[in-house]
């Protein structure tokens, strides 16, 4: 089985034109940094469909937005037009608990995940999340979660006393006419709403930090007009705060020049690579002149053999992130499905599927040992087996 791996930036490698030569000097100190490898084993779940916000660019994790009226009228997701999601799906529930727990014991023994992380919707927007938190750890993983900070402080310490370890949270402005802008017609002028918003954001920053869960705060850069906000982010962020720049998929040529246009101003130098196996994750660690550390996450594209080749949407270069790991979810009947794509969901099975012999379970072990056997001769490198 052959694992194929692309390195998006290493253009010159590839006989192409290099679009970024002249970040020739950050581009040779990333090349020298020895990268340390990784194995994905993150399960990211799904735990509802409401959210409070109405980004114009949400996935939505690749299911339509289930409420069509009220609040939810102006947000969609950008996928699901064409993925062909084969299930309806539900939010997890706390009378769940039980065929939600033997679901995770019956992953775990099969090795696909040791982490689980919420994803919604809004996840804390679930009453039953400290519950499902709970229950997570129980089966032996260890627990985080993305959020967007609108439900400020509220049930952090209910979670953290659960075994939630980490949030990563997505910030889409540091002003409200920037939070504004990125908000569906409902809400595009609504400055007020964004202010508080962000009030919300930096109270579950705050919050987090003292709790001490490990808080990283993603923020997209799509061009040099969004650098100003990248810094504004480094210095609203509590000192704790772990800031990770990452590319804009829609154009990530301009992205990417923006965010090295970026570290360039900061002063910033490439200190540590971080590569995941099995997924297209791809982090450089930059150190800024005071000594703190932010992350320009980068991708590798990788595919999953068996479910990425002759795909359509790759094919027509529109694949946003490469394989990028499993998503799971709850459809109706009480069924867990599990999808390797959210842009092209038709690839996803129930859980029994992916379990048995021959599915997408198999395919993705393999390809995670194929392709840190495939890094390992790469790079002169070692392998973080505590993280793993």
């Amino acid at each position: 089985m052959e694992v194929k791996v692309t390195e998006s930036l290493h253009f010159g490698a590839l006989g192409f034109r290099d679009p970024f030569i002249e970040y020739q000097d950050l581009r040779e100190e990333e090349a020298a940094v020895v990268p340390t490898l990784e194995v994905d084993d993150t399960l990211r779940i799904k735990v509802l469909d409401r959210c409070g916000m109405t980004c114009f660019f949400c996935h939505n994790e690749g299911t339509p937005v289930m409420n069509p009226t009220g609040l939810q009228a102006a947000r969609v997701s950008i996928y699901s037009s064409f993925n062909a999601i084969p299930f309806t799906q539900t939010d997890i529930l706390q009378t769940d608990e039980g065929s939600f727990s033997s679901a995770l014991t019956a992953l775990r023994d099969a090795g696909i995940a040791k982490e689980v992380h919420w994803t919604g919707g809004e996840p804390t927007l679930a009453k039953q999340l400290p519950v499902l938190t709970h229950a997570a750890r129980l089966a032996g993983y260890s627990v985080k979660m993305t959020s967007n900070g609108q439900s400020g402080e509220r049930g952090l310490a209910e979670l953290a006393d659960a075994g939630l370890s980490g949030i990563n949270f997505s910030i889409f402005g540091t002003t409200p006419d920037e939070l504004a802008r990125t908000q569906g017609e409902k809400f595009q002028h609504d400055l007020g709403l964004a202010a508080n918003r962000l009030a919300q954001m930096d109270a579950a920053m705050q919050t987090a930090t003292e709790l001490s869960v490990k808080v990283k705060a993603n923020i997209v850069i799509s061009g040099e007009a969004d650098i100003e906000r990248g810094i504004r982010l480094l210095e609203q962020a509590p000192d704790a705060a772990h800031v990770r720049f990452q590319a804009d998929t829609s154009d990530r040529e301009q992205s990417l020049k923006a965010i090295y246009k970026l570290m360039r101003e900061l002063g910033a130098r490439p200190v540590a690579r971080t590569i995941v196996a099995g997924c297209s994750i791809d982090n450089y660690d930059y150190q800024l002149p005071e000594g703190r550390i932010v992350t320009f996450k980068q991708t590798r594209f990788s595919r999953l053999p068996g479910v990425c080749d002759n795909c359509p949407i790759d094919k027509a270069g529109e694949c946003h992130e490469g394989y990028y790991g499993i998503r799971f979810y709850k459809g109706a009947e009480n069924r867990y499905w599990l999808s390797p794509c959210i842009q092209k969901m038709d690839t996803a099975q129930t859980l029994d599927d992916f379990l048995d012999e021959g599915g997408l379970g198999e395919k993705v072990t393999s390809y995670r040992t194929q392709s840190l056997a495939q890094l390992q001769n790469e790079f002169p490198t070692h392998y973080n087996s505590e993280n793993n």
